[in-house]
C-alpha cells in the first residue's frame, strides 16, 4: 500500500511539472494566433487566424540579417 501511494505521488509530481512547463507553451501558440489588438485577451475562437504564420513566412518578411 505504501510502495502504491509512493509511485502515485511520484507520478503526480511528473504532471505537474509537465502542466508547468506545458502551459506557457500553448498560451504562445494561442497568442500567435490572434491578431496584434487581441494579444495577450481572451478573444473568441471567430477572430483567430493564420496571417500571422502566412506574413512570417512570405518572402517579403525583413530577415534578420539586414537584407543579405
Amino acid at each position: 500500500m505504501k510502495r502504491t501511494l509512493l509511485c502515485i505521488a511520484k507520478y503526480t509530481v511528473l504532471i505537474l511539472l509537465a502542466l508547468i512547463f506545458l502551459l506557457p507553451i500553448l498560451y504562445v501558440f494561442y497568442n500567435s494566433l490572434l491578431p496584434y489588438r487581441y494579444v495577450q485577451t481572451w478573444a473568441p475562437i471567430s477572430v483567430w487566424t493564420l496571417d500571422n504564420f502566412n506574413i512570417i513566412y512570405s518572402k517579403n518578411f525583413p530577415s534578420s540579417t539586414g537584407g543579405r
